[in-house]
């Protein structure tokens, strides 16, 4: 058996290690989802969740930020959180504390996707298996990502799906 703190020298091994980093990160992923709360940024509540509020009828437009009458508002995010508030209660979700996580879980799944391609084109970058394996795992578990891959904001989405397309 491998030592999972030296890198792995066979395409067995490499392959092991990378289903283990990615469940962890996974795990990680999902833990941020779920205990993270509130916003972490003005931009955030009133880019997104304000936004969606509003076009679920629960915020008046006299209320939103003024940004919204100047019609700079970002409309992606705001317009798919809102389909998946009304999927969510169709199936009778109705709390607006559960609508959050679920948008969190869907961020931070994105995100997560986003490292999945990211690790997969790891052998083609280094050839060493030193450097394939500090690249695996400081891209796996580094820290703060699921932190911020679970907000839901234009910002993460964005990023995210940049390092889909690299």
């Amino acid at each position: 058996m491998q030592d999972w703190l030296s890198p792995p020298q066979t395409e067995k091994s490499w392959q092991h290690l990378v289903r283990w980093v990615l469940g962890l990160s996974a795990a990680f992923h999902l833990a941020a989802a779920i205990w993270s709360v509130g916003h972490h940024s003005a931009d955030e509540y009133f880019q997104i969740l304000e936004f969606m509020s509003f076009k679920l009828g629960m915020t008046p437009a006299a209320d939103l930020a003024v940004e919204y009458g100047e019609r700079m508002r970002p409309w992606l995010l705001p317009a798919l959180g809102t389909a998946l508030v009304h999927a969510l209660k169709a199936v009778g979700i109705s709390s607006p504390f559960a609508w959050a996580m679920v948008l969190r879980i869907m961020s931070g799944l994105l995100g997560w996707l986003s490292l999945v391609a990211l690790v997969r084109v790891i052998p083609l970058w280094f050839s060493k298996p030193a450097q394939r394996w500090w690249a695996l795992i400081f891209s796996g578990v580094l820290w703060y990502l699921p932190a911020l891959h679970v907000r839901p904001s234009s910002e993460s989405g964005g990023g995210s799906f940049a390092l889909i397309g690299v």
